[in-house]
């Protein structure tokens, strides 16, 4: 029986992740998946700015930017009419490092993780599947069958189901997949077209009973078209080609395809995991949660279960934290799924509603709202935030504590950058960390001495105010971004005070 720390199942976006962040924490992983490759198609195609600040702490963003097409403009056309257009760059350039929409294949994605992975002595196992699995006191036992029919049992203190929304994991634990699927039947094609929209930006196209979402690869007439049926009658699945779907918004667009490199048709579902955690067993991305694509959403949540549970399993698996710091993983996660699934779903039903109110909505409603928002940046800086995911925070999490300014535990790191100052450099240390924006007594900085947490200092200056930053405060930092406690006074006093209760020792945790 061979063992490892951390044993995963499926290898796409999330498992390969998962696996690096472990890796880089220094815990031995295994990885197995029912595939010969990497997928090859396109599927998920936008990587949002919180999942590349996730990259950037594992030295990974600088190569999937350069290798993806930025996508900088957005714009919403009603019943043929542009209505609004978008600058993400302008909207976010003060609030991440990547200000855009990252347009991205999932196949070539999949490459690069897998790449990296390989580069530090991680091979994928191919064509190799999940069986079965037990736990014990001290993990799992698994059996998997190889590719070539034998079946071998893995010892791990910990299992991580990433295999998807029909995952073997959640099959063996009996957990139930809360919620349902909607009636009508979409498209995804990756085309090759020319008209007004084929000029390299993303388009939105709303009809009374049609919509449509192009976004480009960056490549001249290329792109990504996602869409609905048209009339509904078409409701079986396997038997039609980009010919069959009769759309509005296609014509509207003045869109001409003149070749398909792909064509799928799917339906779309909406389902949360009652549990993320069985004893030393978890579930992530689609293997816990689907949901609709409005907002490119699926593939960079995915992506945030596993940053989230890395470092908490690397710190439990050193000794370095209770187990019950794993709880936090369901508090934290569970939460944003059932959140991101209630909003997605409603944003789904006003795109897609067939009710006078529905089309009313998309028709009148929703073209005035995004006009409004076009010329009120405050209110485009928000829809940014939460398209991006930078917004998501763990407030109600046992780990959060304090306010200081307007920044609170739970909430993640705000991105300070000028001429001599990125106060997000550190964080690709994976380590705990307080940054102080300020002045600070020397016994705070001996006592984080002393338990071996890093001390960031920042001299002030009046524009960190204008991020939420309060002067002389202190933020203690989480390894993957998050603020654990914001400190606006009595700074050792909070310090110690959460240590205890945490139960989290700093001493040997990080890369």
């Amino acid at each position: 029986m061979s063992k490892t720390q951390v044993f995963i199942t499926g290898a796409g976006p999330t498992g390969l992740v998962l696996a690096l962040w472990l890796n880089r924490l220094g815990i031995t992983v295994r990885i197995i998946d029912k595939l010969d490759s990497h997928v090859t198609q396109s599927r998920a195609m936008v990587v949002h700015a919180r999942t590349l600040e996730l990259y950037q702490q594992i030295g990974l963003a600088d190569e999937l930017v350069k290798l993806g097409n930025r996508d900088t403009h957005v714009n919403l056309h009603v019943n043929g009419k542009r209505k609004a257009r978008f600058i993400f760059d302008a909207i976010g350039d003060t609030l991440t490092p990547y200000p855009w929409l990252l347009i991205f294949p999932q196949d070539s994605h999949e490459a690069l993780l897998e790449r990296y992975l390989q580069s530090v002595g991680i091979n994928i196992e191919r064509n190799t599947e999940l069986i079965d699995f037990t736990q014990n006191r001290e993990g799992i036992v698994a059996s998997i069958r190889n590719a070539d029919g034998s079946i071998n049992k893995i010892e791990a203190q910990f299992l991580a189901g990433c295999d998807g929304a029909h995952s073997r994991v959640r099959e063996i634990l009996q957990v139930s997949f809360e919620g349902g699927t909607y009636d009508k039947l979409y498209y995804v094609a990756d085309v090759e077209a020319t008209g007004k929209a084929a000029d390299k930006e993303a388009h939105i196209a709303l009809e009374r009973t049609d919509f449509l979402v192009v976004l480009p690869y960056g490549q001249q007439n290329k792109m990504r078209l996602i869409g609905t049926f048209k009339p509904d009658k078409y409701t079986k699945r396997g038997e039609y080609a980009f010919d069959d779907i009769n759309s509005r918004c296609v014509k509207n667009l003045s869109l001409k395809v003149s070749t398909v490199n792909w064509f799928s048709e799917y339906r779309v579902h909406h389902r949360v995991a009652k549990n993320f955690q069985h004893n030393n067993v978890f579930l992530l991305g689609d293997a816990a949660h689907v949901h609709s694509p409005v907002g490119g959403q699926g593939m960079n949540t995915g992506i945030g279960d596993a940053v989230n549970l890395a470092w908490k399993l690397a710190a439990v698996v050193k000794n370095e934290a209770s187990e019950s710091l794993l709880k936090t993983y369901q508090t934290e996660r569970q939460k944003f799924a059932y959140k991101l699934v209630k909003t997605t779903d409603k944003a789904f039903s006003i795109i897609n509603g067939k009710t006078l109110l529905a089309t009313g909505f998309r028709s009148l409603f929703f073209p005035f709202i995004a006009s409004t928002a076009y010329h009120i940046p405050a209110l485009q800086k928000r829809l940014f935030s939460v398209l991006s995911q930078i917004s998501l925070n763990y407030r109600h999490s046992t780990l959060s504590e304090g306010k200081a300014g307007n920044v609170s535990g739970g909430d993640r790191l705000p991105w300070v950058k000028n001429e001599m100052i990125n106060n997000f450099a550190s964080l690709q240390t994976l380590k705990w960390q307080v940054h102080i924006y300020g002045e600070f007594s020397d016994n705070v900085a001996e006592w984080c001495h002393q338990v071996g947490v890093v001390v960031e200092h920042f001299n002030w200056h009046e524009t960190y105010a204008q991020f939420g930053l309060a002067q002389n405060a202190l933020y203690l930092i989480r390894p993957d971004g998050y603020v654990a406690l914001a400190s606006s006074n009595n700074h050792l006093a909070n310090l110690q005070s959460w240590y205890v209760k945490s139960k989290i020792t700093f001493k040997r945790s990080g890369a």
